[in-house]
């Protein structure tokens, strides 16, 4: 009986942890879902990787500097004024694969909208979850090809996003040295580290 009983406990201890890991977090944690405007899926051998775009709006101070010397500004040496700036941001969430009907879900009530049409998607589960996508969330699958989006991609950040990439020196004082953006990016390794690893020269 004693047995029985602290079998039943570690099932239901299992059920209780199966159950937290699927318990999406509150959606204040998702940023600007409701400023998404496009977004996209990579289904990998084990997990979903979902990422949006979406625009944020923010005040920014913009500070003028006087001449000194000139007369027609009187006594004020600077002048300030509040603008109000939209800028883009990327965010990334991922799934178990185990979970993709929870990942559909989400997608479905924070980012489907009446003029979406299409889900662009990449990875070997665009082509094996594509029914059930197309089920789930009404929308054509288009996919892309993984290695060109990859690509594409990798581009964009490191000619775009600054400190997104680092040079690592062994026994260095400082062993990580972060790189600003720079329009000359070629070439470069790129290494994807996944279900499997590829190692491609980008040139």
């Amino acid at each position: 009986m004693a047995e029985g009983a602290r079998v039943d406990s570690v099932t239901a201890h299992a059920a209780h942890t199966m159950d937290k890991s699927i318990t999406l977090p509150p959606d204040e944690i998702f940023r600007n879902l409701e400023n998404a405007k496009r977004f996209a899926i990579d289904i990998g051998g084990s997990l979903t990787k979902l990422a949006y775009y979406s625009t944020v709006q923010h005040k920014v101070a913009k500070v003028r500097s006087f001449d000194h010397t000139a007369k027609e500004h009187g006594d004020r040496l600077y002048d300030i004024a509040v603008q109000e700036e939209v800028t883009a941001r990327l965010h990334f969430i991922k799934f178990e694969n185990a979970y993709i009907e929870t990942c559909l879900d989400f997608i479905k009530d924070h980012l489907v909208n009446t003029d979406t049409k299409v889900i662009k998607a990449t990875g070997g589960g665009a082509h094996k979850f594509k029914e059930l996508i197309e089920k789930k969330l009404g929308l054509k699958v288009d996919k892309e090809d993984e290695m060109t989006c990859l690509i594409k991609g990798c581009n964009f950040v490191l000619r775009n996003i600054p400190h997104e990439a680092f040079v690592y020196t062994k026994h260095a004082d400082s062993e990580f040295r972060f790189q600003n953006t720079h329009p000359d990016i070629f070439p470069y390794l790129l290494v994807n580290i996944g279900s499997g690893v590829s190692i491609v020269k980008v040139m």
